[in-house]
């Protein structure tokens, strides 16, 4: 799978000239094709190595934190068998700019998907940053845990998640991802 596979299916021109950053994976996730809106957004929010880390050749769902990992699996999956469109609104925000983007999962017979991210809502962010010092989310053992949607930063102490707009650029090194109790329900229905 790629350009010759797409150009069987789409227009490629037409996916090149589109602003919703456009992937083709087959049947094991890998990725076969990107288009260059991928490229663009991957630069303008600091992943310039996104290409090399998740780009052609690479699984798609190595780009997935483990808390979502199995999530999209499981829901590719049913698209490939069912020949059935998935889609899901998901949050991607900087540590500046809210945003909410939805991805749809098209099946292109059984070879595959086609992934197109399409931007639904972008406005500064309005979440009010926390003031805690970084102690204030080290967990007993060094970590910290880091919505994998929302980018919340969970407190070591109780059960809030608070906003930490300097790790949504660059996570620190003992980070690992989970699901707030927000976005587990709302986005993926888990309570």
């Amino acid at each position: 799978m790629g350009r010759n596979f797409i150009e069987r299916w789409f227009d490629v021109e037409a996916l090149h000239a589109d602003d919703s950053s456009v992937a083709a994976i087959d049947r094991a996730f890998r990725i076969r094709w990107v288009n260059p809106a991928w490229h663009r957004f991957a630069q303008a929010n600091g992943g310039a190595d996104v290409a090399d880390r998740v780009g052609p050749g690479i699984s798609y769902l190595d780009g997935i934190a483990p808390p979502l990992r199995s999530f999209y699996e499981t829901m590719f999956s049913a698209a490939l068998e069912k020949k059935q469109v998935f889609e899901q609104i998901y949050e991607c925000s900087s540590a500046n700019t809210f945003r909410l983007f939805r991805l749809r999962a098209l099946p292109l017979e059984s070879e595959g998907l086609l992934l197109e991210h399409s931007r639904v809502v972008e406005h500064p962010h309005e979440g009010v940053p926390s003031e805690l010092p970084p102690s204030s989310y080290a967990r007993p053992d060094g970590t910290i845990l880091q919505c994998s949607n929302c980018r919340r930063v969970r407190r070591a102490q109780g059960e809030g998640w608070d906003w930490v707009p300097t790790w949504t650029q660059a996570s620190p090194s003992y980070t690992s991802h989970g699901l707030c109790a927000s976005c587990a329900a709302f986005y993926w229905g888990v309570k």
